[in-house]
């Protein structure tokens, strides 16, 4: 018996990157149980890792720089990185979680290289949108189960005090305040969802 892996829809909503067994595999089987996958030239499903997920994070930030002058991936590596225990998913959605808001990328290039709905979804929770609050943002990226830890690896490296001593004092100080208030809205959302 072979098997493919695939995005697969539940009749709730629901989505999982889960295996489809079948004998024998043809697209029309990926079709009817997949959604958002791509067929290589063999006509085999193609899904978005975490590698070309990091390649495209790299050539969407080509040449940009942090507040501190450092390489702009530098940060979307390092947040992909502190959610290493979380899953595919959430890794994917770390190291694409600026290409949105912060480059010329459309939802359509991820997209189209495969990467899975869910994975979209959590980018669109905490892209930051025009006209909305930075806090109207945090709580909604922490709406989402898996934008919230994707919001809080940011928040954890933006924080970082090796990062914050390269700027200006007054600099550093506002942006502590910001994160800090940034993090007590996203463990404010986390334990209302526990009552």
């Amino acid at each position: 018996m072979a098997s493919i892996w695939g995005i697969c829809s539940f009749g709730s909503g629901a989505e999982a990157f889960c295996e489809i067994r079948t004998d024998p595999i043809s697209k029309k089987d990926v079709e009817k149980h997949c959604h958002n996958y791509l067929f290589d030239h063999e006509g085999c499903v193609v899904v978005m890792t975490v590698t070309e997920a990091s390649q495209l994070a790299g050539r969407a930030h080509a040449g940009q720089t942090d507040k501190a002058g450092r390489l702009y991936v530098e940060h979307v590596l390092a947040v992909r990185d502190l959610l290493a225990d979380r899953g595919e998913h959430a890794r994917t959605a770390g190291v694409l979680h600026g290409v949105l808001g912060d480059t010329t990328v459309t939802v359509d290039e991820p997209r189209a290289h495969g990467c899975p709905e869910s994975v979209i979804r959590v980018v669109e929770a905490v892209t930051h949108r025009p006209a909305e609050t930075y806090e109207d943002c945090l709580r909604r990226s922490a709406a989402d189960p898996l934008g919230r830890p994707v919001k809080m690896a940011d928040n954890e490296h933006n924080s970082d005090e090796e990062r914050l001593a390269a700027l200006p004092a007054a600099q550093a100080e506002r942006l502590r305040a910001k994160y800090a208030r940034a993090r007590s809205i996203l463990r404010a959302s986390e334990r209302s969802r526990y009552r």
